[in-house]
């Protein structure tokens, strides 16, 4: 990323379930506040519709997750039939498995106090580093959205891992 010296930004990336649970929220809960759906993000006093850089509304997100699961389980099925020793390694995909992988960065300078052309340096390194990220974690990026209104602006990114012959079950901690 740009060099920034004596200046430091806040990242964060976790997975989440389509179930959630008591110690983490679930993927519809994370798209909703990254869409900033009415209800979904209390934390922002004037929440205003993302802006979005690449991809799907999150929302979209949290629906192919939904059919990805559905089409996988179908072919996870259909492999336990025809490969019954490898049951355990083709279970289908539950519905706490963590299916998505969210990050959000925020840039280190207040909305009101940053520089246009810094701030846009910077959101362009974080998407590069987004893809090379969820790249070498075998995952797909979905959808990128900006924030501008909180104190800081930030960028939300949402990927899921890629069905393949070593996740079979979609699984985000692999």
């Amino acid at each position: 990323m740009s060099e920034r010296s004596g200046k430091s930004i806040f990242a964060h990336k976790q997975t989440y379930s389509r179930k959630g649970s008591s110690k983490s929220r679930s993927v519809s809960d994370i798209a909703d506040e990254a869409e900033r759906l009415d209800g979904a993000c209390p934390h922002a006093g004037n929440p205003q519709p993302p802006t979005i850089l690449e991809g799907i509304r999150p929302s979209e997100v949290v629906a192919l997750i939904e059919q990805r699961i559905a089409e996988q389980n179908k072919l996870l099925r259909r492999l336990r039939k025809e490969q019954p020793d490898r049951k355990d390694a083709l279970r289908g995909i539950r519905s706490d498995t963590h299916v998505m992988i969210a990050s959000v960065f925020s840039f280190p300078d207040p909305v009101g106090d940053m520089d246009q052309a810094e701030y846009l340096r910077w959101r362009s390194d974080v998407i590069v580093f987004a893809r090379d990220d969820a790249a070498r974690n075998a995952a797909e990026v979905l959808s990128i959205v900006e924030h501008l209104d909180e104190s800081h602006p930030h960028v939300h990114v949402l990927a899921v891992p890629i069905c393949a012959e070593r996740n079979m079950r979609m699984d985000a901690k692999c």
